[in-house]
């Protein structure tokens, strides 16, 4: 059982190691990304720890709390004795960093990784607090296209959520047009957040991995840092390879009741009315364009 010194040590042994966040509209493929990274003997990614959109929201209010405590406590005291510390908002990113380190610590195990890094595609929202807790990290931000994500995310909610999606959206289109400003705000946050840090940021596009998963994998692992040998490259993408997640499946042959829909890129054009589309475009038209996709 681990003891403070333990905790301590576990915390220290990752000074050397590379700490990176997978992040994206939810259904651009952080997962795909995810299970290569993982696959690597050098790498550690899986699970997601929902650090930005549960864990920090959890800390805060704590914190909160008890600084609206102390600061009262301390107007009820006289003689010099009610200034009682409350914690700063640098205290509490360092509290947190803490907290998400010796989670990252138990996630590696005994695997001798010097690349370890978290995937939630809510991450995307927390950026700047996670460039904050953690100014060396590097970014991994996955990007497909808005219409495809929407039409994944139809069918993820109808799969794990259908009395929800029918009554808050009786159809196809009038989902995939209430996406479109979501999906172009996160983009914005993306371009944004890596041009001020260019060297610590990569894009990797969902349609780029599905042509070629190697040359995407391999671009990914020099950014981090570590060994993209063909033979491990290769392994990783075997292991992730849409065929083996669904058990003989080729990309494009559907089934609506996996994760694992359908694996392909343009599927958007099977969905999407052209009165959708155009709504779509008219919100997010420059991202699109940013990125290649076609209106």
């Amino acid at each position: 059982m681990d003891n403070f010194v333990d905790l301590a040590f576990r915390i220290g042994s990752m000074s050397h190691m590379t700490i990176f966040f997978v992040c994206g509209s939810v259904k651009s493929g952080t997962t795909w990304m995810q299970i290569m990274l993982d696959a690597h003997p050098a790498v550690s990614c899986r699970g997601e720890g929902h650090f930005v959109d549960l864990l920090v929201p959890a800390f805060q209010t704590a914190v909160n709390q008890y600084n609206q405590h102390i600061e009262w406590k301390n107007a009820q005291l006289i003689g010099g004795l009610g200034d009682y510390p409350r914690f700063t908002e640098l205290e509490l990113a360092y509290t947190i960093r803490t907290a998400i380190l010796l989670l990252l610590s138990r996630q590696a195990g005994d695997k001798p990784v010097i690349a370890i890094g978290e995937k939630t595609p809510d991450n995307i929202g927390g950026l700047p607090f996670l460039d904050l807790v953690f100014p060396h990290a590097k970014f991994i931000l996955l990007v497909r296209d808005g219409r495809d994500c929407a039409v994944s995310g139809w069918f993820h909610n109808r799969r794990l959520s259908s009395d929800w999606l029918a009554e808050t959206y009786p159809t196809f289109d009038s989902y995939a047009v209430d996406t479109a400003a979501g999906w172009a705000r996160e983009q914005e946050i993306a371009v944004k957040f890596s041009e001020q840090r260019p060297e610590r940021c990569l894009f990797v596009r969902y349609e780029d991995m599905a042509a070629d998963a190697a040359g995407a994998l391999g671009r990914t692992l020099r950014f981090l840092g570590v060994d993209d040998d063909a033979a491990i490259v290769a392994d990783c993408c075997g292991k992730a390879d849409f065929a083996t997640l669904t058990s003989g499946r080729s990309p494009g042959q559907e089934d609506t009741g996996s994760f694992f829909r359908k694996g392909i890129a343009g599927d958007w054009h099977n969905h999407f009315s052209a009165e959708a589309n155009a709504a779509f475009v008219r919100q997010a038209g420059p991202w699109l364009k940013h990125f290649g996709y076609p209106s």
